[in-house]
């Protein structure tokens, strides 16, 4: 039984091979080149955004960009971890009126890398966190890799300020942490909570590929290049996402937009589409209040116009100072005596 299954996954890995993150695929070939409009070669992630490229588990989008710093949806990055971790799947198209993810996530649970009860198939829109990353991670390395081999686990696990034996998925997080395919912060936390780009997660499962000695390579890889005019005029992304934002409590998020008022079109349709990942009922009335707010003028140029209130159980904060407009997100539910409002108050100054 356990050669059978081995022999599956290999199969699989053959036709997997050629997979991309958006759920197409393509045919290596000397003749064609990928060009990521918006990587440069400079970037911290270049070269594991480009192998992971080159070998089929991870893609850019059809107008030619990567997006590096759109947040990683649990979709997404259990596609790339099925693909890396050569799970079997029985098909490979998602059936008509299905999610395109579906086949990937149950790949993940036909391989018991999670449970529906870990994560649910109604998530594979939404930034999956660091918790569920370092989940699926362990369960990928299996048997295979173990904490001992890296130190004693309570040692390990005491050197991570916010996880003890209370938190979810402690044991998972601490093997992804040990093994070196999720790192901590400077500050010594792992922040179970916290989400991470597309980059980040093209180098989560470079590493990982590394760990599990799985590293694959493509007979003849498609060359993927870096757009040639990329340095002289770069393409702009408008919208910056930073989970918990400096001074914000866990699990907050900010959206920034700078030189706002610039290209107010393409702002406003990149702000919609990141507001739709983080919190797509509530994304609509978000952005409206946010140009609300943005077309009102200073009284002073030193002033700025915020407004805090409730999108359904989220308290969010609008900042418009000078030319930068400010979106944080706080958690569901969040209230301290800075915030100060109750849901359904407003408070604009």
């Amino acid at each position: 039984m356990e050669n059978a299954k081995v022999m599956f996954k290999i199969a699989a890995a053959i036709m997997l091979s050629a997979l991309v993150l958006s759920g197409t695929s393509f045919a290596f070939g000397k003749d064609r080149q990928k060009v990521f409009t918006d990587l440069k070669a400079g970037h911290w992630a270049h070269d594991s955004v480009i192998k992971m490229s080159q070998i089929g588990i991870i893609s850019g989008y059809p107008d030619g960009s990567f997006k590096p710093g759109k947040l990683v949806t649990y979709g997404e990055f259990i596609k790339m971890a099925a693909i890396a971790g050569n799970a079997a799947v029985s098909d490979l198209k998602a059936e008509d009126g299905q999610h395109w993810g579906t086949p990937y996530y149950e790949a993940g649970l036909n391989n018991s890398y999670f449970s529906q009860w870990d994560i649910s198939k109604a998530a594979l829109d939404i930034p999956i966190p660091r918790k569920h990353m370092a989940l699926i991670a362990s369960g990928i390395m299996d048997e295979d890799v173990k904490i001992s081999d890296y130190g004693d686990y309570g040692k390990i696990e005491g050197s991570i300020s916010d996880v003890d034996e209370k938190t979810p998925f402690e044991y998972d997080i601490v093997k992804a942490y040990a093994a070196g395919v999720l790192s901590g912060y400077p500050d010594g936390t792992f922040r179970p909570e916290g989400v991470l780009s597309r980059a980040e997660a093209a180098s989560v499962i470079d590493r990982l590929l590394k760990v599990v000695n799985k590293e694959q390579t493509a007979e003849d890889p498609e060359p993927v290049v870096v757009n040639p005019e990329l340095e002289q005029e770069p393409i702009k992304s408008w919208v910056e996402v930073n989970a918990d934002p400096l001074g914000s409590p866990d699990g907050s998020f900010a959206l920034i937009i700078r030189e706002y008022g610039k290209d107010l079109d393409a702002q406003h349709q990149e702000l919609l589409s990141q507001l739709k990942i983080l919190l797509p009922n509530e994304a609509d009335a978000i952005l409206k209040e946010a140009i609300t707010l943005g077309r009102k003028p200073y009284k002073e140029r030193k002033n700025s116009n915020t407004r805090k209130q409730y999108f359904g159980e989220y308290p969010v904060l609008i900042d418009h100072i000078f030319d930068t407009i400010y979106i944080d997100i706080l958690p569901k539910g969040y209230w301290d005596e800075y915030w100060g409002i109750r849901p359904g108050q407003v408070e604009e100054f």
